[in-house]
């Protein structure tokens, strides 16, 4: 089971009984309506204009709002070593976009396979609103079966369906990447032959890892709000990689999108929040205490700091606000932390340390960052045997659009 799949089942009990609740009272239409408006008031809207007598609840209510998917037609700047840009549909409320990148590696010319990997088609990843970085992280940061995205969800790796001309024995449904499965499929390649491969990589608004339905709900994107005012162009812009150097040889790369969406927008006249994720490197000269945290950003609730070094190891971590000490574990003992709080055993490294500071569930418990009382964090290298020393600190934010 992966992070709160335990917890959903309950959830989705609960949920059952109080839809046939909510069905038994509907059928005395008049009274059940004006209970509904009456117990809640806030927790249902409207689908659409003209969309008289179509319900849906919020995240408040005991319905799911409906979630749409499409694909995103409006994408531009797909070619080797650019900056693709997939613009977002105004006006929706933004749930996960699936970066969908289709790459070919040529035959090796030897006795060996071809085996396409993410970093062949997507590099660095933003997503901007009205220009603005809100969100930036390489794809091998976030996606495989160590990357922070299956530190929360497993579920969450990516997907990846490989295919060769003439080899029959791939199947073409889609296998996590890095899984048991995934390392199946490659076993079956031909020697010396083309191979596509098509990656299905979520990235990821709403967390559907989190244990309370409405936090999840909560941490979707509205692009615009109820009085048909929007937040700004809201873009994710994917580099694909130069595959003028690539061996064996890469001959076509592509980047498309789906989206999976609801209509539910923020109300008029209030914030919108989001997960935010900023990147920033600190360079080492030898093993021993290195402070990571000068240039955190002093704003918002701080939900993690991921510590990335090549090879060297992270041993302890001592964490401070002001005088106080948030965080004093070696990285047996964060690891473990994080496995008793149903985070992927298998996604915990020995070159990241990841630090988490929203334990339980609630993003905006997490440490506010203030410029009055900044936060230290101080690493201890064990080595300092990388050929490039630098630790990349991946940092995640919950507060308003900046």
């Amino acid at each position: 089971m992966n992070r709160y799949q335990k917890n959903r089942k309950v959830i989705n009990r609960c949920a059952f009984v109080a839809l046939l609740v909510i069905a038994a009272i509907l059928a005395i239409p008049t009274f059940g309506l004006s209970l509904l408006a009456a117990v809640a008031p806030k927790t249902f809207l409207a689908v659409g204009a003209g969309a008289t007598g179509v319900l849906k609840f919020a995240a408040l209510g005991m319905i799911a709002p409906f979630k749409f998917i499409e694909p995103v037609n409006d994408i531009a700047g797909v070619a080797s070593n650019s900056i693709v840009t997939i613009k977002m549909p105004p006006n929706k409320r933004l749930n996960i976009v699936t970066i969908i990148g289709t790459v070919t590696k040529a035959a090796t010319g030897t006795s060996t396979q071809s085996i396409p990997a993410v970093t062949d088609v997507v590099d660095l990843i933003q997503f901007k609103v009205g220009g603005k970085p809100q969100r930036t992280r390489l794809g091998s940061e976030l996606f495989g079966a160590t990357g922070l995205n299956a530190l929360c969800d497993p579920n969450l790796a990516g997907t990846v369906v490989y295919t060769q001309s003439g080899n029959s024995s791939l199947s073409t449904i889609p296998v996590l990447i890095g899984s048991a499965a995934d390392t199946a499929q490659k076993a079956l390649l031909s020697n010396n032959t083309a191979t596509t491969a098509v990656f299905r990589l979520p990235y990821v608004f709403s967390e559907p890892y989190r244990k309370e339905y409405d936090r999840t709900e909560a941490l979707a994107l509205p692009t615009g709000f109820d009085n048909g005012q929007n937040i700004g162009l809201c873009t994710l812009e994917v580099k694909i990689p130069d595959k003028s150097a690539a061996s064996p040889a890469i001959s076509a790369q592509n980047i498309q999108a789906s989206l999976e969406y609801d209509d539910l927008l923020a109300k008029a006249g209030t914030d919108v929040f989001l997960v935010k994720e900023y990147r920033h490197t600190v360079i080492y000269a030898a093993a021993g205490d290195i402070e990571c945290g000068n240039q955190l950003y002093l704003r918002d609730s701080l939900m993690r700091v991921s510590l990335l070094t090549t090879a060297d190891q992270i041993t302890r971590v001592v964490v401070k606000q002001g005088s106080r000490v948030l965080r004093d574990v070696t990285q047996g003992v964060m690891a473990s932390k994080l496995i008793e709080r149903d985070y992927t055993p298998g996604a915990v490294i020995s070159n990241r340390f990841d630090i988490e500071f929203d334990l339980n569930d609630d993003p905006q418990s997490a440490p506010n960052m203030t410029p009055g009382l900044p936060l230290s964090i101080v690493a201890t290298l064990a080595t300092a045997n990388d050929s490039a020393k630098q630790i990349t600190v991946l940092s995640s934010y919950f507060g308003k659009l900046d």
